[in-house]
């Protein structure tokens, strides 16, 4: 099945699409594709009834975005920001284009099928930071180009509070990276679906920030987001993070000292979102409404 990449002419990317490919943006110009990819087979999902088609795409696109990651030159010169992007979108490609639809209904059926989904959704993001932590980080000790380590900080940052986020995994609260797009032009790292207390579906955009002073600067900026930073998951050393890499390794796994101080941190940044969207409800956006029946049928019908 063909799922179109690029952009059409009137979408609000197309602009940041056109100029990757003049610039030679290789990293930008995949990206895009990507996302691109992933709202059309979304689109797919709810009009077709092809839909083992569908997800059979979806994992051809989510191993070719993982497979250019990797054929991306090692010259060291690349913006790892953009790296950890396309990386995780790639990763959870076949969750973003179908979560959106599924929280759309909230019946039994519905959540059960979420939460297959959602399982093992914490280990995808604990993955991408290993590479980071222990293959990419050590080649900058020295720091040598300006900005490097802290892009590349900040990607651990925001892969951790994914995976924070994303322990329950029980189909009632899920976070997935959002895209290029809505990261360029409205400064959204991650989205979070969620079923709220009145039953209906959710998605709130979230922002991660290294630093104190960072996070109180894009809440001025970016009012419309769910603003969270390192100290919100006591990260700031990326101890979390290498306490989130030894819990999935397994033996010896983790002390049960540690274990209170990673379910601290779950429990922290949970609650800072929670916070967040309590005190402000427009920072919760209805998700729109599918027939329970219908949506949930055409995924059993697609044996994901």
């Amino acid at each position: 099945m063909t799922i179109r990449k690029t952009p059409r002419s009137y979408d609000e990317v197309r602009p940041l699409y056109e100029k990757a490919v003049y610039s030679g943006n290789k990293i930008h110009q995949t990206t895009i594709e990507l996302d691109n990819q992933i709202n059309n087979s979304r689109q797919k999902l709810i009009h077709s009834t092809g839909l083992d088609d569908t997800i059979t795409t979806l994992e051809t696109i989510k191993h070719a975005g993982i497979e250019a990651v990797k054929a991306m030159p090692r010259d060291l010169t690349a913006n790892f920001t953009d790296l950890n992007r396309l990386l995780s979108t790639s990763t959870f490609a076949v969750e973003k284009a179908t979560m959106p639809l599924l929280f759309g209904a909230n019946t039994r059926r519905a959540q059960s099928t979420r939460e297959e989904l959602a399982n093992g959704t914490e280990s995808k993001s604990i993955e991408i930071i290993e590479i980071l932590l222990n293959n990419v980080l050590p080649r900058f000790a020295n720091d040598t180009r300006p900005g490097d380590r802290e892009r590349i900080r900040g990607a651990i940052q925001e892969d951790t509070a994914t995976a924070l986020l994303n322990h329950r995994q029980d189909g009632q609260f899920i976070v997935l990276p959002a895209s290029l797009e809505d990261d360029v032009l409205h400064g959204t790292d991650l989205d979070a679906y969620y079923i709220a207390e009145d039953g209906k579906g959710y998605k709130t955009p979230i922002s991660v920030k290294s630093s104190k002073d960072d996070a109180a600067k894009e809440r001025q900026k970016h009012p419309h987001l769910v603003v969270i930073s390192a100290s919100d998951f006591n990260n700031q050393d990326l101890a979390i993070s290498r306490l989130l890499v030894r819990q999935d390794e397994g033996s010896p796994g983790l002390s049960e000292d540690e274990e209170t101080i990673l379910n601290t941190a779950r429990q922290s940044i949970y609650q800072t979102f929670y916070d967040q969207v309590s005190k402000e409800r427009a920072l919760a956006i209805e998700l729109p409404r599918y027939p329970a029946q219908w949506i949930v049928t055409r995924f059993e019908k697609a044996a994901i």
